[in-house]
This record gives structure tokens, C-alpha cells and sequence, in this order.
């Protein structure tokens, strides 16, 4: 083999040869290897372009301007070049901070700021103390099942109550999954069962859960009034 060197016989004994040193030492233009299939040295890969190496420390700088930081992405900033190395942009801040306005976000796509969407309908927005007022509990509900029936109190939507156990929620069938003796999720059903004359078992069905939780909810607050 080339790249083993040449064997010599030495008082009847082959001996190994030298193998073939390619490397010329120098970093900049890659390590060279020993090409068996041509039985020569190969050129080595350039570890980096030509005006980011520096032979004298063996390294390779990432950039010496801000144009070759860029990784193309408008919303995670500008990226600069800081002593021949990347440093990583300022993500873009689209929020104005007014809460009626809803959350502004950053859109890729058109690498500019998006508008968020208002929290709460027409003139109903109190941006004082961040909230939505409200003189029916029908202008509160924001539509998800799993989170509960928000209502209206003292015309300020309030947060409603979980109507299932945590893990039992089925957003998509709006109701509760039973849970096994076990603990494990089980089939469909309201989460709560009543047992019936026959020993069978009948499940209250989600809405129904939901409403009466409410109700307590509107009692409760009420009672402190």
C-alpha cells in the first residue's frame, strides 16, 4: 500500500516502511490526507474563508463585518460582528403596551409588527386597570370549554372555574372524561356520576356541570357582597 510507505527487506525480514506524511502544516488551507486510489497527498479543506483564518493561532474568526452574522430572520434582530465574532441580535419589540389594543407580534412573513386582536368588544375595554367590563356574563365567555364558564360580577368579566379534573378536559367534545378506579382516563362522560335505583350509573353531562358552577360562582359573590 502507497500511503503505508515502502517495506525493506533487512537480513530476510520485511520491515515495515514509513507512512507518507501529507500534512504541510499549514491551518489555513486544510489538512492534507494520503490518497490510496491515486497514490498521492490530497488537499486538505479549507477550514474557513481565506480572510477569516489566521495562521498564526490556528483559528478561524467568524466574520469581520455585520453582514456576515446575518442569519436571514427579521424577528430575533440584527445580528452584529463584535471583535470578528457573532453576537446575537435584539429580538424585535412589537408590544405598545396598551392593553385594549391586544398583544402585537412579530410576523416573519412580512418582517414587520402585527397587530394583536382587542380583548374585549367595542367600548368595553378598561385600559386603566387592564380589564374588560361587562353587564352580562354572555359578553365574558371567550368561547374555550376546558378553562370554565367565565362570568360577569359587578360588571367585571371574572375568570371561571375548571369544570373537570386536571387531564379530563375534552376541548374538542366540550365535556369531562371519566376517570378509572385505577386513575386512569377513561371513556366519555361528564366527570361526575350518580348512581340510579337499577345500580347502574348515569353521567351529569358537561354543560350541565358547568352551569351549576357558575351559578355557585355568582351566589358566592353575592354572599360576600
Amino acid at each position: 500500500a502507497y500511503c503505508d510507505g515502502a517495506e525493506t527487506c533487512l537480513d530476510g525480514t520485511c520491515m515495515p516502511g514509513t507512512a507518507i506524511a501529507c500534512d504541510d502544516g499549514v491551518f489555513c488551507n486544510g489538512e492534507e490526507q494520503c490518497d490510496e486510489d491515486s497514490d498521492s497527498c490530497a488537499a486538505g479543506t479549507v477550514p474557513c474563508r481565506a480572510e477569516l483564518c489566521d495562521e498564526t493561532p490556528s483559528v478561524c474568526y467568524e466574520c469581520l463585518a455585520d453582514g456576515d452574522c446575518s442569519d436571514g430572520a427579521y424577528c430575533n434582530g440584527v445580528e452584529t460582528c463584535v471583535e470578528r465574532a457573532c453576537v446575537a441580535g435584539t429580538p424585535v419589540e412589537c408590544s405598545n403596551g396598551v392593553f385594549c389594543d391586544g398583544m402585537e407580534t412579530c410576523d416573519e412573513t412580512s418582517r414587520a409588527c402585527k397587530n394583536g386582536t382587542a380583548p374585549c368588544e367595542g367600548d368595553r375595554c378598561n385600559e386603566a386597570d387592564s380589564t374588560c367590563s361587562c353587564t352580562e356574563t354572555a359578553q365574558c365567555d371567550n368561547g374555550v370549554y376546558c378553562d370554565g364558564q367565565e362570568v360577569c360580577d359587578g360588571g367585571v368579566c371574572n375568570d371561571g372555574v375548571a369544570p373537570c379534573a386536571e387531564g379530563l378536559c375534552s376541548e374538542a367534545d366540550d365535556q369531562c372524561n371519566e376517570e378509572d378506579d385505577d386513575g386512569e382516563e377513561g371513556g366519555e362522560g361528564g366527570g361526575l356520576t350518580t348512581g340510579d335505583q337499577s345500580g347502574a350509573s348515569a353521567s351529569l353531562p358537561g354543560f350541565v356541570l358547568t352551569l351549576l358552577i357558575a351559578m355557585a360562582s355568582v351566589m358566592h359573590s353575592q354572599l360576600l357582597d
